[in-house]
């Protein structure tokens, strides 16, 4: 791992829908807030018992943020993948502030609770029930990557 950087995994609820804006550029980027609440079990109430909740906002750029605009939805489990970062302002009365980011490497619905149908954007392939491409175009070789696409390492 490299110094300075904070690898991350959360896990919650996506508090609001995906907030999708285009940079000057026209770089698309989605912002979403997860919170995930801890639980712990109550001995003497015999319940469980939710705890503070944690919301990072969290944000998801390029294709990704417009699949996730797309997709995701208020109260949608997700899982998290990014990396932590903190930035620092000054208010309007001059006060430092403080907010903890996740910039997303990867984001997708938690099947925990739920289940998820894949769908290719823009009239990509479909997948049969048994999740094998419908063209051979998406075959895979031995190593799960798309045939010729093979990882640099």
């Amino acid at each position: 791992m490299r110094n300075g950087i904070t690898p991350i995994t959360f896990i919650g609820n996506l508090a609001s829908d995906p907030e999708l804006r285009y940079t000057k550029n026209g770089a698309p980027v989605a912002a979403v807030r997860v919170a995930s609440t801890p639980r712990r079990y109550d001995k003497e109430t015999g319940q469980y018992v939710d705890g503070e909740a944690t919301f990072l906002t969290c944000n998801v750029w390029q294709k990704q943020a417009e699949h996730v605009a797309n997709s995701l939805n208020k109260g949608d489990r997700v899982v998290v993948e990014g990396t932590l970062h903190q930035r620092s302002w000054e208010d309007k009365n001059g006060n430092r502030r403080y907010a903890q980011e996740i910039e997303v490497h990867e984001i997708g619905a938690s099947m925990l609770f739920n289940e998820v149908e894949i769908r290719k954007p823009h009239g990509g392939q479909q997948r049969t029930s048994q999740g094998v491409p419908e063209s051979p175009a998406n075959t895979r070789s031995e190593t799960g990557f798309p045939a010729g696409d093979e990882p640099p390492f």
